[in-house]
């Protein structure tokens, strides 16, 4: 592989030897707090022997923003899109015949 190949495509800490250590997977399993007095001691229980397990109660408060809920008229003034093209070169094109091939 080139040199300057290999500098474009480093190579991940968890496989490089020189760090000494690896990077751990860990895998989140998310209680909801109504089913908190229900299910949490189950869960921790079911995943005592896994240690890429981690259970944790959810503690996000708030609407959900991604409900698909139209938005208000003041959102819609405060959002501004902006055309991020370059823009047209003013004027126009002549007419231009075409070749005249035999």
């Amino acid at each position: 592989m080139s040199r300057t190949r290999a500098a474009s495509f480093p190579r991940s800490r968890a496989s490089d030897g020189a760090y000494g250590r690896r990077l751990r997977v860990v895998i989140y399993c998310v209680i909801p707090r109504e089913l908190v007095d229900e299910l949490y001691d189950k869960m921790v229980d079911y995943y005592k022997d896994n240690p890429n397990v981690t259970v944790i109660v959810e503690r996000r408060e708030g609407p959900d923003r991604r409900s698909g809920t139209t938005p208000t008229p003041e959102d819609k003034e405060r959002r501004k899109t902006r055309d991020r093209r370059r823009s047209r070169v003013p004027g126009t094109f002549p007419d231009v015949e075409p070749p005249a091939d035999a």
